[in-house]
């Protein structure tokens, strides 16, 4: 059996952690005060701010990351390190697509790259983590520490 170590799920419960804090705090400035933070322009994607999608992906990510680190089966891990690196496909290629676009058109952020740039990156980190676990696994996996 493949055993994956814990502070492989711990990164993914992290990097989660943070993608949650991140875009949850453009979204709520986005939403609730009607302007974006970090004196950024707002991407926008069938009506709503792309940060939203962000919080709503992370979270996801959050969600599953919590319940791999907590949950022991290997069925269960399987699945759970399958729906993150799924995630984490359509979180790199979403935010891929807005940081170009940003990044093209010159927008400038007080962060020095756009906020899609950094959630790039967190998705691109959980891709990596999952993908290798994965891979590794070949669908049998312990946790260990």
């Amino acid at each position: 059996m493949i055993i994956i170590m814990k502070k492989h799920t711990i990164t993914l419960f992290i990097i989660s952690l943070c993608g949650v804090l991140f875009a949850g705090y453009l979204a709520g400035v986005k939403v609730f005060n009607k302007e974006c933070a970090l004196d950024t322009s707002c991407s926008y994607f069938l009506g709503l701010p792309t940060c939203v999608y962000g919080f709503v992906m992370f979270t996801i990510l959050l969600i599953a990351s919590s319940v791999l680190l907590f949950k022991k089966g290997a069925k269960c891990q399987v699945r759970l390190l399958k729906i993150i690196f799924i995630i984490a496909i359509i979180g790199s290629c979403f935010s891929l697509y807005f940081a170009a676009v940003e990044i093209m058109g010159g927008v400038t952020s007080a962060l020095i790259l756009p906020t899609c740039a950094y959630g790039l990156i967190a998705y691109v980190i959980i891709f990596g983590v999952s993908g290798h676990a994965l891979f590794k696994s070949n669908g049998k996996i312990e946790t260990s520490v």
